[in-house]
């Protein structure tokens, strides 16, 4: 199927490099999908979500005619579970693990406040993977990576900004962790003897 916005993120990553993705997809046992933000544009007029062209005039024109607006959980439950279905077709056999990125949002349009939309943002994403989770699909899992920085790290010294002063970047000792804890319950014998001791 190629619709008008498959064609755009078709351009947006080129030809060669959606083959290139579609083949490593069909070969692999193991899909990580992270979800970031749960905002996005819809046309002011038709209230339609508008994709994005990877060109800087496309992208100051979406702000001229559209809203940038927090999606419902339900919107996200839905899109999350066609994603899931794509992905089992290319990849039958293969497990799949939802993540939501602890990576701050660093602008807000919607809200008078960045943290206020992130709050909500990661909310809503995570509430949606919690529904898509519950209903016990066949090897899909959530992999709690956001509440090991958000939750944890809040208990812990700062997870943020050690590395380079960014309050954006997690530091790489707190990725180091969240990765290793991965390999340790997802990893084979072979590739768990590689872990850091």
């Amino acid at each position: 199927m190629c619709d008008e916005r498959t064609e755009i993120v078709a351009n947006n990553v080129g030809a060669e490099s959606r083959e290139r993705y579609l083949a490593a997809l069909r070969e692999t046992d193991l899909f990580v999908y992270t979800m970031g933000l749960a905002a996005a544009h819809f046309d002011r007029k038709t209230g339609a979500f508008v994709m994005s062209r990877s060109t800087e005039t496309n992208k100051a024109a979406l702000f001229r005619r559209c809203d940038f607006r927090t999606t419902s959980v339900q919107d996200n439950v839905d899109n999350l579970l066609y994603i899931l279905s794509v992905i089992r077709e290319l990849a039958p056999k293969a497990a799949m693990v939802l993540t939501v990125s602890p990576v701050p949002l660093m602008v807000a349009t919607e809200f008078h406040s960045a943290i206020v939309a992130d709050c909500i943002s990661k909310s809503t994403l995570r509430i949606a993977v919690h529904e898509v989770v519950a209903k016990n699909l066949p090897r899909v899992i959530y992999w709690p990576s956001f509440e090991m920085v958000r939750w944890v790290g809040g208990h812990t010294d700062s997870v943020y900004g050690a590395d380079d002063g960014s309050s954006h970047h997690v530091n790489h000792a707190m990725i180091d962790h969240i990765m290793d804890s991965f390999i340790n319950v997802f990893g084979d014998a072979e590739l768990r003897a590689t872990l850091k001791t």
